[in-house]
């Protein structure tokens, strides 16, 4: 399964590379001003490339950081499908069954088209809040998603602000 990043989510890490990356090459030109001054007072090559190594060592560790942080993010990014249920989605409402059937039934419209069976899904600003949980998706349909476990909280036949997001697909 790909991890399934938000749009700001993919932004903060992309802001994240960037900031160490500007770290790590600020340290690198910080070693080759030391190298350069230190050649200037006379000291000799292998003095230098003694005291030199400790400082390149740390940038090959802020590199690995950079590598690690961009490697999270694998592959191509999977676009990160999300339904809303409002007034101004044109998904007027949604009922959420919680025990035995835990499932979400869209009234009117298809919002759960973008989901595939084995999501995980989390939802989020449900009118009852012991509803949002992150759960797998055991069926994905049209207008149902069948969840793998129950939810909390109780039913509600007519929830109005209920977001369900892609998590991991």
């Amino acid at each position: 399964m790909a991890t399934v990043y938000s749009i700001p989510e993919l932004a903060n890490i992309t802001r994240e590379v960037i900031r160490k990356s500007q770290r790590a090459l600020s340290l690198l030109m910080d070693i080759e001003s030391h190298k350069e001054a230190m050649f200037a007072a006379g000291e000799l090559s292998d003095t230098i490339e003694s005291t030199l190594q400790g400082e390149l060592n740390v940038f090959g560790s802020q590199m690995t950081e950079v590598k690690d942080l961009a490697d999270s993010v694998d592959g191509t990014p999977v676009f990160p499908a999300e339904a809303r249920i409002n007034q101004r989605s044109g998904y007027a409402s949604c009922a959420v069954d919680v025990t035995g059937a835990n499932h979400l039934t869209a009234v009117g419209g298809t919002p759960f088209s973008v989901f595939d069976d084995s999501d995980t899904v989390k939802i989020s600003h449900a009118e009852d809040s012991d509803h949002n949980c992150t759960r797998a998706v055991t069926t994905a349909a049209d207008t149902t998603l069948l969840l793998s476990t129950d939810l909390a909280g109780s039913d509600n036949a007519a929830d109005t602000s209920i977001r369900v997001l892609l998590r991991d697909r």
